[in-house]
């Protein structure tokens, strides 16, 4: 039987259409389960029933309900479906990227990605996930677990929502012409995490063949932060809406697991919760997640020793950390002085250049360090760069920006991402159109196809081998382009706390007291800065939860 964009599954009939300008098929909006609404709101997802008639699978899904950056509330609450993209051919069995998209769990939405280009280059198939944010997608309050089954009492709902996208696919891509036993679940940042912390829980055995993060380190929250962090953030409604006098009173309520406290979670309206935890600014104490709870995860997180042992491919950008000093209120708020040269332009250099390399080793070489030691399946380490020079393929972005936190997927999507804010960094169309950019964008959706083939990814053109990562070698592939054509390498990584230190300590581009406000104010409690927070006697230290 010949593929086509009218596909009959077991839960119905859907209708996708041809993207002509890619010769590429696609759906949107598959449900993979019901819409976790009402009484579904903090369970387990459930199995989607089957519908009468044709779905019209030809739009962009709705995003679930969000607070943007913008303080603005978008999307609908429990929206639990899939895109699924394939080149417009009758070949069956084609390996499947599975996308969980970014924005630190509680923004953004499956159609970030348009698959179309991706799928045309690499003859491949790619399946987005929309799943749930914020506080419905990671809610693990004592009066949610009541009674519960240990699997929803965990709060890790977001994972759970993946887990039956996941099933759904083992049982439905065959239908669109995929390869349900060749699955390469990926992510980028909060999506990334989300991947690799699958890595480490016993119900995703045997559900994906190997594990892309782009730019996602390794993060697991202990249960009880996550509840007291909850119960701070609704305390003042409660106060709001008549349950208690006083906020302490409040955040007793909420950490009681009494009926009403329930009632009320399930209540409250969704518009009035996703706004409490936003703009984390990978400080996981603002929004705890991924939580050890012993059953979806396990108690001790990535120092467990029962891995689902796949090749994992860890990719990561030299200028990781300059997004967030964008966003950071210091320099947010100072962003008219930017363009003196003064000290406030060497406080964002010095604060860019030492993030990102802390950035750039937690979800790199960092990630595959704390892997290692039980880790039975292959490691690979990837770095996206610009170079610095007049060549480079964007001088602008390099010297300015560097290679941002995000910016890979401009290079394997084929397409401009729309999700990053015009502040201090501008997506201006055109920007990457050059022959430079066009090569890296091949070389690189390249090769991932080849990972997801094979479990290895490759260097297109070089002679170079890329091997796995291992304690000894610390070796990672370079990916960067001048104007002209795709530059790939190995290196050798040689970062290090003690090294990074003292280069710290010895840089005399800004002044001490400026110095002193960047690491107090700006570094401090990142999700890096754990070995940082503890040599300069932060206050706010990062919990280490490895």
């Amino acid at each position: 039987m010949s593929l086509d964009t009218l596909i009959e599954l077991k839960q119905g009939k859907v209708q996708g259409f041809l993207h002509e300008e890619t010769n590429t098929w696609a759906w949107k909006g598959v449900p993979y389960a019901e819409k976790a609404v009402g009484e579904l709101r903090f369970k387990a997802p459930v199995a989607v029933k089957k519908h009468e008639g044709i779905l019209d699978c030809t739009q962009d899904a709705v995003w679930n309900i969000q607070c943007t950056p913008r303080k603005t509330i978008i999307g609908e609450e429990g929206v639990l479906t899939l895109d699924i993209y394939r080149p417009a051919t009758d070949e069956k069995m084609l390996p499947v990227l599975v996308y969980i998209h970014g924005g630190n769990n509680q923004t953004h939405g499956s159609s970030t990605w348009k698959g179309h280009k991706f799928c045309q280059k690499t003859n491949t198939m790619l399946v987005s996930i929309s799943y749930r944010l914020g506080p419905f997608g990671f809610n693990n309050l004592p009066a949610l677990q009541k009674d519960a089954e240990p699997v929803e009492a965990s709060g890790n709902f977001a994972l759970l929502d993946t887990l039956q996208a996941l099933k759904w696919m083992k049982e439905n891509l065959e239908a669109f012409g995929g390869d349900p036993n060749n699955l390469t679940v990926s992510g980028i940042s909060s999506g990334g995490r989300d991947s690799l912390a699958m890595l480490t829980s016993p119900l995703f055995k045997d559900m994906f063949q190997k594990v892309i993060s782009f730019s996602g380190g390794l993060t697991i929250t202990k249960p009880e932060k996550g509840q007291k962090r909850l119960a701070a953030a609704y305390a003042h409604l409660v106060v709001e809406d008549g349950i208690k006098d006083s906020i302490e009173e409040a955040k007793a309520w909420l950490l009681s697991d009494a009926p009403e406290v329930k009632k009320y979670l399930l209540n409250i309206d969704a518009k009035r919760l996703v706004p409490l935890m936003s703009a984390a600014q990978i400080r996981m104490s603002v929004y705890p997640h991924l939580y050890s709870d012993g059953v979806v995860l396990p108690k001790e997180g990535f120092a467990c020793t029962n891995y689902n042992n796949v090749p994992v491919l860890l990719i990561t950008a030299e200028g990781e950390f300059s997004l967030f000093c964008s966003r950071d209120k210091y320099f947010h708020d100072n962003l008219d002085k930017f363009e003196e040269q003064g000290e406030f332009y060497r406080e964002f250099i010095f604060a860019k250049k030492y993030g990102s390399l802390m950035y750039q080793d937690f979800n790199g070489q960092g990630a595959a360090a704390k892997l290692y030691p039980n880790y039975k399946g292959d490691i690979f380490v990837n770095v996206c760069r610009f170079g610095h020079d007049e060549n480079s393929v964007s001088k602008y972005y390099a010297d300015r920006n560097d290679a941002f936190h995000g910016i890979i997927m401009e290079f394997v999507t084929g397409e401009q991402m729309s999700a990053f804010p015009p502040e201090i960094i501008v997506p201006v169309p055109g920007t990457f159109d050059t022959k430079g950019a066009d090569d890296l964008k091949d070389k690189y959706m390249q090769s991932l196809a080849d990972f997801m083939r094979t479990g290895k990814p490759s260097l297109p053109g070089s002679q170079e081998e890329w091997p796995a990562w291992t304690p000894e070698n610390r070796a990672e592939s370079v990916f960067d382009a001048d104007r002209e054509k795709a530059i790939l390498s190995v290196r050798r990584d040689t970062f290090s706390f003690e090294k990074l230190f003292a280069d710290i300590d010895a840089d005399t581009s800004i002044s001490e007291a400026s110095k002193q406000k960047i690491i107090k104010e700006v570094f401090n409690g990142r999700w890096f800065s754990a070995p940082f927070d503890e040599h300069y006697g932060n206050e706010d230290c990062w919990e280490k939860l490895y």
